[in-house]
């Protein structure tokens, strides 16, 4: 005789135990990080401030500008090869 194999019957109680295991496992990892991300916004906080924002994160951070060696970037004023710097013009001269 064929024995049905599926979601209630393919395993039986083993299957079962396994997949509980598994699940309160999964619960206990998710606990456990959300604890570790709680503590480091309690100790870092989740972003930088506004001005370090604003003034570039790669040089507040790490002390140095990886786009301005390359001479691209929205605020990149050298171009490393000595080319001319970029002309920034605004929306009403680029419009006309």
């Amino acid at each position: 005789m064929l024995r049905a194999a599926g979601r209630l019957v393919g395993g039986g109680l083993n299957q079962l135990v396994v997949q509980v295991i598994i699940a309160v496992v999964a619960m206990i990892f998710t606990a456990v990080t959300t604890v570790i991300g709680l503590g480091l916004k309690a100790v870092m906080g989740w972003r930088v401030s506004e001005d370090v924002e604003v003034s570039g994160i790669d040089q507040a951070e790490h002390g140095e500008s990886a786009y301005e060696a390359l001479g691209v970037g929205r605020f990149s004023t050298d171009t490393g090869a000595g080319a001319p710097a970029p002309v920034r013009r605004s929306t009403t001269e680029a419009n006309a």
